[in-house]
């Protein structure tokens, strides 16, 4: 009920009218969906590779602290989701109207906001991360409070990352976050299969984490190709 009360709300709000798709239309829409598949569904597979391998290695209990961690600091990149919807969308008419000048500077700004709260917010699970498991959660879930803080600091890299993937997305560059997602996907396993029976779950989130930096690592190295943009590490 509630996902058909939102697209309603969106059908009725709507200025855009239905129209009959071209054929050149309808191939870039499956150029670019192909690549951004990819890209789009790295979170998902980040978190099954993770419950998986500690699954084979560990225990069911270990499986369920891990969850717990990673759906509490999930919250954090509320803002982050919220600047890269809007994001995305207004490269992509910059882009197309040739202002590629001020691309860099809109997407400084949404890394900013992204990281409004995430930054604060890792800060305050070195200090409650334990209190913030057992609010929740119970004493059962005590031991996944470090995975907790190194979660927290992926979620930091995730409100950086998020505005050179989109930019490449508002260019028309899909390929490129698709690349650099399959690196990070493919690192993750092989470093969740070395770590996780040397450190548990704590050696899923360090994977995690570590992989998920480098891919990041390479969206921006990619959009730098193409634009004209830079972190802006005095705000952060």
């Amino acid at each position: 009920i509630s996902y058909f009360t939102v697209a309603l709300s969106g059908f009725l709000r709507i200025s855009v009218s239905f129209g009959r798709p071209t054929r050149e239309s309808l191939r870039r829409i499956v150029d670019f969906s192909k690549y951004d598949f990819i890209s789009k569904s790295a979170a998902q597979l980040y978190s099954w590779t993770d419950v998986l391998i500690i699954g084979y290695f560990l225990t069911s209990t270990a499986v369920g602290a891990y969850e717990v961690a990673w759906k509490v600091t999930y919250a954090a990149t509320l803002f982050t989701s919220v600047a890269g919807s809007i994001l995305f969308p207004n490269i992509s008419s910059l882009y197309d109207d040739g202002h590629h000048d001020k691309i860099g500077r809109v997407v400084k700004k949404a890394i900013v906001i992204s990281s409004l709260f995430i930054i604060p917010m890792f800060f305050g699970s070195l200090l409650y991360s334990e209190e913030i498991l057992m609010y929740f959660f119970g004493e059962e879930y005590l031991f996944a409070s470090l995975v907790l803080i190194i979660f927290m600091a992926d979620k930091v890299i995730h409100g950086i990352r998020i505005g050179f993937d989109q930019a490449l997305r508002g260019i028309g560059r899909p390929k490129r976050t698709a690349q650099a997602a399959a690196v990070g996907i493919v690192l993750n396993i092989v470093l969740n299969v070395t770590l996780v029976p040397l450190y548990g779950i704590i050696g899923a989130a360090v994977a995690t984490t570590v992989s998920f930096a480098i891919a990041g690592a390479l969206s921006i190295y990619f959009t730098k190709l193409y634009l004209d943009v830079s972190l802006p590490t005095r705000e952060l």
